[in-house]
């Protein structure tokens, strides 16, 4: 049984640490599977396949805990509260930004939305995601902070955006918990909107590669990856075991 208090007390200055702690980072050991990224690349063939990475922080763990999510959302609106101030609405992305929306929304009596996600298939890699509305909407004219627990390619960024302003909305602020892009720091450069801001609580790039590197060819050939490693608890414990082979 953890003692969340003291591992929120002890970790408080360090997320990441705190996460690893509730089984929720993932760093390859030699011979270990690889991870699927959700950021995608065009093969020569025009093909879209995903990007891959030794590198994996799976927040699902740290959402069970509730006051874990609630000191991390409340350490974001102190983080840049003139951004956040001007939110009407807090939009989660599927699955990862939805909990950390919800606590952002309710420590600044806000509105919390999310949309449904459409899936397609794809050979050699992620299925392919589109959002549309369900059960909640967005009303004309609100200022929407798009939440997402990790970002990268801002691939998914990009559809949340084109779906804000489709529905007459305007994203001002994207929130996340850990920006691990090479690129983006403060101002994600939308082809929809221009500069949007970028509040993390996280800061920190990350490796990536497409699956025709030689780093990681043999691996992709010889199917040595989780595609889709919060998708089934399976695919987690898959990680967290070679890892653990790794330390003994």
């Amino acid at each position: 049984m953890r003692d969340i208090q003291a591992l929120m007390k002890r970790f408080h200055n360090d997320p990441l640490g705190l996460l690893q702690k509730l089984g929720g980072c993932y760093l390859r050991p030699p011979g270990g599977p690889l991870v699927g990224y959700a950021g995608t690349y065009d093969d020569e063939a025009g093909v879209p396949k995903n990007y891959v990475g030794e590198l994996y922080a799976n927040f699902a763990m740290a959402e069970q805990w509730p006051s874990v999510m609630d000191m991390w959302a409340r350490y974001l609106c102190f983080k840049d509260a003139r951004a956040i101030n001007d939110v009407n609405v807090f939009l989660g992305a599927p699955e990862g930004g939805k909990a950390l929306a919800d606590k952002l929304a309710m420590c600044n009596s806000r509105q919390y939305v999310y949309p449904d996600t459409k899936e397609t298939p794809v050979i050699g890699g992620r299925p392919k995601k589109e959002f549309v509305w369900g059960c909640h909407k967005l009303e004309e004219g609100q200022k929407v902070a798009i939440v997402e627990d990790v970002a990268n390619n801002f691939s998914t960024t990009e559809k949340l955006i084109q779906l804000v302003l489709d529905a007459g909305c305007d994203p001002v602020v994207l929130i996340c918990l850990l920006n691990r892009s090479p690129n983006v720091d403060d101002l994600f450069e939308s082809s929809a909107v221009g500069a949007v801001r970028v509040v993390s609580l996280v800061r920190k790039p990350m490796p990536e590669y497409r699956q025709d590197d030689v780093y990681v060819a043999d691996d992709i050939v010889n199917d040595n990856i989780v595609w889709k490693p919060r998708k089934t608890p399976e695919d987690w414990q898959r990680l967290m075991q070679a890892m653990a082979a790794s330390s003994q």
